[in-house]
Order: C-alpha cells, then structure tokens, then sequence
C-alpha cells in the first residue's frame, strides 16, 4: 500500500483515452466521444485485450510533477515531521499556504533521518497491527529529507495556485 502526496488538480473540461502509454485521442470534449474512440480502437489493437484502454479527464496541472508516493509507513513518518495526524487514516488535506509553512519547519527540523534495516516479520515493533506477515522495506539514510524537499515543490505551487494538498 502507498499513500500519494499531491496538488488539487482542477478538470479543463476535456478528456483522453489511452491504450499502453499510447494516446488514442487527446483533446475531446465530451466523455461519451472518449469512449466512442476506445470502441474504435478496440477493433483493430491486439493490445487492449491486455493493457485495458481508459478515459481521463484532463487537469490543469502536471500531476506526476506534483505528486510524491510513499509507503505507508514512510507516509506515517511525513505525516509526524510534518506535525499531521498520522494514524491509520493516511489521509487528509490542508490549505497549499498551511501546508508549505509545515514543510519549512519539518525541513528546518533536526531530525534523525538515519538508513533503516529492512525488517520482517509478525508484531513488528512500531506497526499497528499484528498478525500477518509484515515486510517493512529498507530506507536510505536521509530519505525523509528528500521526501520533504519534494514535498517542499508541491506545496510551493500549490501556494502559488491557492489550492490544496491532498493526500491518501
């Protein structure tokens, strides 16, 4: 499970319908024109059969420029250095101004941002949960800072645009 970091993007009133990162047609008005495109290229792509064309609505940002995905557990130790609550939801959104003004403090923060070990296993100290078979990957050393300064990106634009960060 992951948990992604982004800025609120607002629809443009077109859509898109893509086959395997090929764009099927771009630029249409209307949903239903989206679709009537996929049906056509249905018929002569041996690829949808296993990548599954979809329709998209246009946004007025670049989503994957303004978006940061962590592990749940990586998004639990953002969501404390940056001084939001951080149980079992993992979700939330906050004002872009509000949340840059608690990017510069985290970023501003000493904080131990040490490598972590991997670890496996069931009741692993720190989890909320027992039972199953738990896997808690790897960290590099200063990978919550890194995190941060890309957080630092999104809530900067999301500032400029006055929208939200969301994340979940």
């Amino acid at each position: 499970m992951s948990v992604t970091f982004s800025l609120e993007a607002l629809p443009t009133g077109t859509f898109h319908a893509m086959c395997d990162e090929v764009p099927i047609v771009t630029g249409v008005t209307s949903y239903e024109a989206a679709l009537e495109a996929v049906t056509a290229h249905q018929a002569t792509c041996a690829e949808c059969a296993m990548y599954r064309p979809f329709v998209r609505a246009d946004v007025d940002v670049d989503e994957d420029r303004f978006s940061v995905n962590v592990s749940n557990v990586n998004a639990r130790d953002l969501l404390f250095a940056l001084d939001l609550p951080h149980d079992e939801d993992l979700s939330g959104h906050e004002d872009g101004a509000a949340f840059l003004a608690r990017v510069l403090v985290a970023l501003g923060t000493e904080r131990d941002d040490a490598a972590l070990p991997e670890r496996q296993g069931r009741d692993l100290p720190g989890m909320p949960f027992s039972g199953p078979w738990t896997i808690d990957c790897a960290r590099p050393a200063g990978y919550i800072t890194t995190r941060l300064e890309e957080l630092h990106a999104v809530a900067l634009e999301a500032a400029r645009l006055g929208r939200s960060v969301g994340w979940s």
